[in-house]
């Protein structure tokens, strides 16, 4: 399917021992998505952050003989969704730096005091440490891929660490400025620029405590 829309949902017990979804959350999209997921969303102590990821089509994959991933794959683009996990509002944020799909996140943490990315003091700010990919990353996990020579570089991207202003970008989608979508930066997290973690464990005890 395509949307237009991003919405957050909690699991609720049903009839019959199976689980229902219940919405809490629900944003208008800069841009309509096929399949439009989320792989890995991260919980800090006040917000609810992650990527808007979906998928594009491209020509016929000959390594694929059969199959959705022949004929779609996934789609970088830059968008977040934050929300506030007190109110279940949410808004939709832009990174400047960095268009890619996500992997997986690695640690998350708000920082009340903290600065920007343009080193400007600025309240509300949430970090999300992660791991990008790119569109080739599914490509690898096919019987006649996995024996190949792999090209770490063309499949995951350096870790980054984003920073967020999740307040500011609440404040101005329920001034009704939702359209306006606010911008962020990412920086590169290791100083080992050549280190490409794939599948990193994300401790929601232990990490959401602490930067």
């Amino acid at each position: 399917p395509v949307a237009s829309e991003a919405c957050v949902g909690v699991l609720v017990p049903g009839d019959g021992g199976r689980l229902d979804v219940r919405e809490i959350s629900r944003v208008q999209l800069p841009e309509s998505m096929l399949i439009q997921h989320s792989h890995a969303p991260c919980i800090s102590s006040k917000y609810l952050v992650s990527k808007l990821d979906s998928f594009a089509a491209r020509r016929a994959s000959p390594s694929h003989p059969t199959g959705l991933l022949k004929h779609v794959h996934q789609r970088d683009n830059d968008l977040f969704l934050v929300m506030d996990r007190a109110t279940n509002a949410s808004a939709v944020l832009r990174s400047e730096s960095h268009s890619f799909v996500s992997n997986h996140c690695w640690n998350i943490y708000d920082d009340d005091d903290g600065e920007d990315g343009g080193g400007v003091a600025q309240d509300g700010v949430v970090v999300v440490d992660l791991i990008p990919a790119t569109d080739l990353y599914l490509d690898v996990y096919f019987a006649e891929t996995l024996l190949q020579e792999r090209d770490w570089d063309s499949i995951l991207g350096v870790p980054l660490q984003c920073r967020l202003p999740a307040a500011a970008a609440l404040q101005a989608a329920a001034a009704g400025r939702a359209e306006e979508i606010m911008g962020f930066t990412c920086e590169p997290l290791l100083q080992d620029a050549d280190m490409r973690p794939d599948y990193p464990t994300y401790n929601y005890l232990y990490k959401t405590r602490s930067p």
